[in-house]
């Protein structure tokens, strides 16, 4: 992203056009072709979901293995700079499995994301009742959104299908 001074005031973020923001992609990946960070933007530049899951895949691998090697414990990721990078390619994998009709992987790392205190807007709960909704499983979601605190719009649009 290019910064633009405007008289005095803070920078203000313009958007770089998506060629220039792929070649820094590419070149990026040149340097360190495992680096999860590099890999987040890759897979947010790919458009087929077929093409941006291994993408993710890989990612994943990598951030995790980092973050066992350095020791950060599952429940610190909220709060380091890759742990935060891997929950965000979590939340994009959930995505992109449920568009790829892989209902039962999504739902796995969903339920991984959801371990996480996570302030996403409630779409990683709505993700969650979506895949109940589409197993069928009623009482679940029945069950699931009586002991839900957090009344978002997923939990209201699962309460009145079950």
């Amino acid at each position: 992203m290019t910064r633009v001074r405007s008289r005095g005031a803070s920078p203000v973020p313009v958007k770089a056009p998506a060629a220039e923001v792929e070649e820094l992609v590419e070149r990026a990946l040149e340097l360190d072709p495992e680096n999860p960070e590099v890999l987040l933007l890759q897979a947010d530049l790919t458009e087929e979901d077929d093409v941006r899951l291994p993408i993710l895949v890989h990612a994943i691998e990598n951030a995790r293995r980092v973050l066992r090697e350095e020791g950060i414990p599952e429940e610190d990721f909220a709060e380091d700079e890759l742990g935060t990078v891997y929950l965000a390619l979590l939340q994009r994998a959930a995505f992109t499995l449920f568009s790829l009709e892989d209902d039962e992987r999504s739902f796995e790392v969903v339920q991984e994301l959801m371990r996480h205190n996570l302030d996403d807007q409630g779409s990683v709960r709505s993700l969650y009742y979506r895949i109940l909704i589409e197993k069928g499983d009623w009482s679940l979601v029945l069950r699931e959104t009586m002991q839900d605190s957090d009344r978002q719009l997923g939990w209201a649009y699962s309460r009145l299908a079950a």
